[in-house]
């Protein structure tokens, strides 16, 4: 059994390695801005669903919003997150048991680090521990965010087994429409993920544009790293989904809001159209992240396996 983490987070293996060298440091802000990105699209995913009245799915994705944005929350305080659904929300919840927090230690093996050299290891201690870590870092650092992490919190655990009951209760997702007592149930449901999955985006957001402000991290190039947000956020970010939910009035309204908070995140940024910012960006590129190609190459090839078998 590994051995429990320091209690502080900031000297957690996970925290130190973001923060080996100007590289890791650009691609801890895009493992950041891919989290919060995540966390938005499923919200307007699950409101799309909503407003056609898929109500079972539209859950699903409200809850997949709050996981990304429970994992925003450590990948921030820590450098790393718990894969497992249960770790998190067993966490977030306090519980007795054991937990793990593990997103790293399997992104690295992407690069072929030979096993056992000990450059990131998998945390694993007593939930409560670890919640009690993640609360303390929350206080020292994103005090700004420290009121919506304690609101939202709470409700990633309670959600859990209501998600489940979406996708696994066969008797409940059959009688998702015209049922006496499974409809408004849904419903209400549904409106409850809504507002869950909205404080989970809001909480990120927060938690991002601190990061963004404040870690020591970014200060050497920040005006640069500013002109980088607001290039991603007006391409990758706004004009992607954009497109993807231009169908859906109700998730173009929840864009513009958050396009609207992350639209000014201070400070001096150089010119979006900055001749040198592409090579300033190089290290979070396929090619160079190895991690991140390493994880898109197994996809591709898990994608043709699977069109292989099917014949495609």
């Amino acid at each position: 059994m590994p051995n429990p983490p320091p209690p502080n987070m900031h000297a957690w293996d996970s925290f130190v390695y973001w923060r080996a060298s100007e590289a890791r440091a650009k691609q801890c802000w895009y493992v950041s801005f891919c989290l919060l990105m995540s966390s938005v699209q499923d919200r307007l995913t699950g409101l799309a669903l909503a407003e056609a009245g898929n109500l079972n799915w539209a859950t699903t994705a409200f809850y997949y919003s709050a996981m990304h944005s429970g994992r925003m929350l450590f990948f921030v305080c820590s450098g790393d997150y718990p894969i497992q659904h249960r770790d998190m929300n067993g966490i977030l919840e306090g519980v007795n048991g054991r937990a793990k927090v593990d997103w790293l230690k399997k992104f690295h093996a992407y690069i072929g680090a030979p096993a056992g050299t000990g450059v990131i290891e998998e945390k694993s201690a007593a939930a409560s521990d670890l919640r009690t870590s993640l609360m303390s870092a929350v206080a020292v650092s994103f005090r700004g965010s420290d009121a919506t992490v304690q609101r939202f919190a709470p409700l990633l655990p309670k959600f859990k087994n209501l998600r489940n009951d979406s996708n696994y209760e066969a008797l409940l997702v059959a009688h998702e429409r015209n049922h006496f007592l499974v409809t408004e149930t849904f419903q209400r449901l549904a409106r409850a993920a809504d507002t869950t999955s909205a404080l989970g985006v809001s909480m990120a957001i927060r938690l991002y544009l601190e990061h963004l402000r404040g870690s020591a991290q970014f200060q050497a190039e920040h005006d640069r790293l500013l002109s980088a947000h607001r290039l991603y956020l007006r391409g990758r970010f706004e004009q992607s989904l954009r497109e993807k939910f231009h169908g859906s009035p109700s998730a173009l309204d929840a864009l513009r809001e958050a396009v609207a908070a992350l639209a000014d995140p201070g400070g001096a940024a150089a010119e979006p159209d900055d001749p040198e910012l592409d090579a300033f960006l190089d290290p979070i590129m396929y090619g160079q992240f190895g991690q991140k190609q390493g994880l898109m190459d197994r996809w591709e090839r898990d994608v043709a396996s699977l069109e292989a078998s099917v014949g495609n």
